[in-house]
This record gives C-alpha cells, structure tokens and sequence, in this order.
C-alpha cells in the first residue's frame, strides 16, 4: 500500500485510467521493493506484481458498479505468470503423515486426511460427508457437495472401511461424520 500511495495516492479516481496502471505496474515490476519487516530489497515476480492490482481493480469495479463514483474501469493486462508447480504428498510423506495424525486424541483429525489421501476427495467435500453418503455395503462413498457440483460415487479401501466402521461407534453425531 505504501508503494501504491507513493506513486498514484495523489491522483484522483477520475484520472486513473489505463495509462497510469500501465506505468505504474511497469514500475513496480522493474524496481526494487522493500519487503514489510526486511531492510533488504527484491524485485517482484510477475505474480506478485498481478497479485499487488487485483484489489484495486476491485475496488474500482464497485465504484463503478455500486457507487457510479466512476464512468469506467481501467483495462490492464496481467503480466504472463509462470506456470505453477504442482504440490502433493508423496506415499512416503501421506504415510508419515497419516502415522502422525492416528496418534491423536482426536478421532477426526485422523479421519479427515484418511479420506481424502485414499479417495482423493477435497477437504470440503470430506467435512460436508454425512453417514448417509458412506454405503458399509457396497464399500462406497457418495460426494454430494463438491466443486462441480455433481454427486460424485467412489469406492472405499478395506482400511478406510474399518476406520470408518469404528469411528461411526464412537461418534455420537448421527448427521455427520
């Protein structure tokens, strides 16, 4: 923010318009930065840089949208970022970490990650299961609330079974897991 109000907190909303985006995120990508808490000085990544306008480009859009503070939003392209990396546990760290987790007093706290690492299930769509998406039956789990919004069936391994068999005895909530 401090950047920000250095180099464009004199204007005006009516004059920020492409041209002083431009130049400024220009700037604020070739110069070096002083990081909160470090004397050191860095130049920003591409990222870091998009990341840096995105609020204000936010706030513009509600001016313009909620406000009519201003006629119109600045276009800015964003910088061409790197392609991200791809992170994941290897077998070796789930193992660790799922060793680590069984010792807890805290059944779920196991449980949690339990099903997610072997059904490959996201965090919200674990924490929103309820007993009636578990089939003991069929050894199968029904996803209801996921990121696509479409009910997804996948199989349970033996060891997530009998976890979850033993879990359903101890738990007193009858809705959720």
């Amino acid at each position: 923010l401090e950047w920000f109000q250095k180099n464009i907190g004199h204007l005006k909303l009516s004059k920020l318009n492409s041209g002083v985006f431009a130049e400024a995120r220009e700037k604020l990508r070739t110069e070096e930065v002083g990081r909160r808490g470090s004397a050191k000085k860095i130049k920003l990544s591409a990222s870091t840089c998009n990341r840096y306008f995105q609020p204000f480009f936010h706030c513009l859009r509600v001016a313009q949208r909620d406000w009519g503070w201003v006629q119109n939003v600045p276009q800015l392209a964003k910088f061409r970022e790197p392609q991200g990396r791809t992170r994941y546990l290897s077998p070796k760290e789930a193992r660790l970490l799922l060793n680590r987790l069984q010792k807890e007093k805290r059944r779920d706290i196991y449980l949690i990650p339990l099903i997610c690492l072997t059904v490959g299930s996201r965090l919200q769509e674990t924490c929103a299961l309820r007993w009636e998406d578990i089939s003991f039956e069929d050894a199968s789990i029904r996803f209801v609330i996921t990121k696509t919004d479409k009910v997804r069936l996948v199989p349970m391994p033996p060891e997530l079974l009998r976890e979850l068999a033993e879990w359903k005895v101890q738990n007193p909530n009858p809705t959720y897991l």
